[in-house]
């Protein structure tokens, strides 16, 4: 490579390096976490949140003491320990039945119940005064074909987060360097997961963006948005079990995102006039953008092509 490319590929370098810090620094600035603290309603969301996922806490330590010892106790009964065919079906058997009553159910609901308090807050923080907005309850439709289009809508919008963790459970089984690229993954993970609170609210009163243009938005500025959400990784990463790292993400997940209201970020993919104007500079932005969600977002693309095709073809019947 000659010079000139060479400094270029450093200064790449350190830009996404300052990014990266910029990010750090900005999740550990609490000041704006006290400010938001002192208001008596977001303080009691923030209490709530916190009993509610110590109580899903406790939840999981029954299943983890008690419940799951005990399946073991029964799988050994059915005879999981012979080295059969037999044994292996069970073995596969009381796996996803432990993985789906005792370890995925709690986890749904607490990052469900730590998102809704996470709703309510940003909510109090943009706009302290205005009164709750009921939802509109629809009526839940009869047609069995209604009913499997809406199955399948509720399907697609699920698949870029579906897909996202299972790209982070193969990086995890790289060799040598998984660990490290899963931890930086996850982060830029987080950070959609976590800013797209605050980007719903800003865009509540006008055309917003797709969750492919935020998640590329995300792959294009991905130094800060890992720096912010690193140290939430790093703390539920490294706890003795699994389910104490998810407790520890419910409990916290909303310090990360009243923080979002109250930091120097880039402009957020909503093009807000107002958030451009709070933050002019821009902070990790790279060439070479990470692709975590690359994948994800053909996939949707494709399966929403495909439903809208098929709302088409029904419309014409």
């Amino acid at each position: 490579l000659s010079a000139p490319s060479k400094l270029n590929q450093m200064n790449q370098a350190a830009e996404a390096f300052r990014g990266v810090t910029v990010g750090i620094k900005n999740a550990l600035a609490y000041q704006g976490f006290l400010r938001v603290f002192s208001s008596p309603k977001i303080r009691k969301l923030l209490i709530n949140a916190a009993l509610s996922s110590c109580a899903l806490g406790l939840v999981a330590c029954f299943l983890n003491f008690y419940y799951r010892p005990w399946l073991v106790h029964v799988a050994l009964w059915f005879g999981s320990e012979n080295k059969t065919a037999w044994g292996a079906l069970v073995r596969l058997f009381f796996a996803l039945f432990t993985f789906g009553t005792a370890v995925l159910p709690w986890q749904v609901a607490t990052f469900q119940i730590a998102g809704m308090f996470c709703r309510k807050i940003t909510n109090q923080i943009v706009d302290p005064d205005s009164p709750p907005t009921p939802s509109e309850k629809k009526p839940f439709p009869r047609d069995p074909i209604e009913i499997i289009l809406m199955a399948l809508n509720v399907a697609i919008g699920m698949i870029p987060i579906i897909t996202v963790i299972l790209e982070l459970s193969i990086i995890h089984a790289i060799p040598y360097v998984g660990m490290p690229l899963e931890i930086i993954s996850r982060s830029l993970y987080y950070s959609y997961t976590i800013w797209s609170f605050k980007w719903a609210v800003v865009e509540r009163n006008r055309p917003g963006t797709s969750v492919a243009e935020k998640m590329t938005y995300l792959e294009r500025n991905w130094p800060y948005y890992v720096g912010y959400s690193l140290p939430l990784v790093l703390l539920t990463t490294f706890l003795p079990a699994p389910y104490v790292g998810t407790w520890t993400y419910g409990l916290v997940l909303p310090i990360w995102v009243i923080l979002t209201h109250y930091v120097r970020v880039i402009p957020t993919p909503s093009s807000d006039v107002d958030e451009q104007q709070k933050s002019r500079e821009t902070f990790g932005q790279t060439p070479f953008p990470m692709p975590l969600f690359t994948l994800p977002v053909k996939l949707q693309n494709r399966a929403t092509a495909a439903y809208r095709a098929a709302l088409i073809e029904r419309k014409d019947l």
